[in-house]
């Protein structure tokens, strides 16, 4: 008689054996701990007032002066608003690069400001037109940066800074911003300088860029024809 059949504590013994054995044969000497879970950057958007458009009316080329002629600035609002606390900086690009003229190619009172630190660098194109045998002359350039004054950044008053290489950050110079493409532009809260020259996070600018267009020498421009400001510029909201 087989006993194994007779008995059910050995059939359990042998169950339970076999149960350790199985378990012993698929256990491994290590295991693998995986994290999953996601960063999400806030964001931010970036508007100008008039979807950015900017009309200096007419004025008539009698009213030109021979060495340049600055035109009357005009303000444009700009805000920037964010659904969290970001670190933001703006860079700009000049669209009509190819026609813009050299400061001292014009009297530097006819630009924005004669000051010696806002150089070619901060001069942006305002178009071409048609001269003598069809070649193109350019128009004159413009100058734009931000009233100290109207800026306001989480709702406090805010400076402006930049870089050229978004790691070290300097306080502007002049009173009045003026933008070049060189640069990365960013804000602080209160007046910059010692160790508040890092930008801070934010979550809303709101601030006014002031324009001001010169045109160029009259004798460059052909006087039979309407001549349209062509300027153009494009200004990216930058993570930093």
């Amino acid at each position: 008689m087989n006993y194994l059949a007779r008995s059910p504590h050995a059939l359990r013994c042998l169950f339970a054996a076999s149960v350790l054995m199985t378990a012993t044969t698929q256990a491994a000497p290590s295991a693998e701990l995986r994290l999953t879970g996601r960063l999400t950057p806030p964001s931010c958007d970036l508007t100008l007032d008039g979807n950015g458009r900017l009309d200096f009316g007419e004025r008539t080329f009698s009213s030109l002066n021979t060495d340049g002629t600055k035109v009357g600035e005009k303000a444009i609002g700009l805000q920037v608003t964010c659904d969290g606390e970001a670190r933001i900086g703006l860079h700009v690009v000049d669209n009509r690069a190819s026609s813009k003229i050299l400061k001292a190619d014009l009297n530097p009172n006819a630009w924005a400001t004669p000051s010696f630190v806002i150089n070619d660098d901060f001069i942006f194109g305002l178009g071409t037109v048609a001269g003598a045998d069809d070649a193109q002359v350019p128009i004159g350039g413009y100058m734009f940066g931000f009233k100290d004054a109207d800026i306001m950044a989480n709702g406090s008053k805010a400076f402006v800074i930049y870089s050229a290489t978004q790691q070290s950050w300097r306080a502007d110079v002049p009173s009045r911003n003026y933008l070049s493409p060189n640069f990365t532009y960013s804000f602080v809260i209160g007046p910059p300088g010692g160790n508040n020259n890092t930008p801070v996070p934010i979550t809303s600018v709101n601030g006014s860029l002031t324009v001001v267009p010169t045109i160029n020498l009259s004798s460059e421009l052909p006087t039979g024809t309407d001549i349209a400001f062509d300027g153009s510029a494009t200004i990216s909201l930058i993570y930093l």
